[in-house]
């Protein structure tokens, strides 16, 4: 899976680099000019929000570089499948477990209150499951000149 972000700072080996999320709208269709619509549209607002990924910086980025961040797809699709699809299936064994002994009301409660439970424990299992997702900057696109700015 292929990004690009800036570089926001740099440390011994690695750096962070600042990207946008991608929307399936703003990779898929096309404003009347031909162009995509680079998240101006209502279905594509998600790609305003940033986010931070600490990759491995072998090329040497500096802080103020645009890069191509590479990232394994099977780590992405575990990931994935952590956030979005164990939850929902702890939710439905929840339910089905305790709909036998509570009414049924209860057991939605439970099943709801274990997906809740599900996300705590993943956000303060956050840094460790950072670590499963290996990122590493590609390439530099270009160099941050601090002369543009003046």
């Amino acid at each position: 899976m292929t990004n690009y972000g800036y570089v926001s700072s740099v440390s011994t080996g690695f750096a962070t680099v600042e990207i946008s999320r991608n929307s399936a709208c703003a990779m898929m269709h096309e404003n009347d000019t031909g162009s995509s619509c680079s998240g101006h549209c209502e279905g594509c607002a998600s790609m305003l929000h940033k986010m931070t990924i600490k990759a491995d910086n072998a090329v040497g980025a500096a802080v103020g570089d645009r890069v191509e961040i590479e990232s394994e797809s099977k780590s992405v699709l575990l990931l994935s499948a952590l956030v979005f699809v164990i939850p929902l299936l702890v939710l439905v064994a929840v339910y089905f477990l305790t709909r036998n002994y509570f009414e049924e009301r209860t057991a939605i409660i439970f099943g709801l209150l274990s997906f809740c439970l599900c996300y705590v424990i993943l956000r303060l299992l956050d840094k460790k499951l950072a670590s499963l997702s290996s990122c590493k900057i590609r390439r530099i696109i270009s160099k941050y000149d601090s002369s543009e700015e003046k």
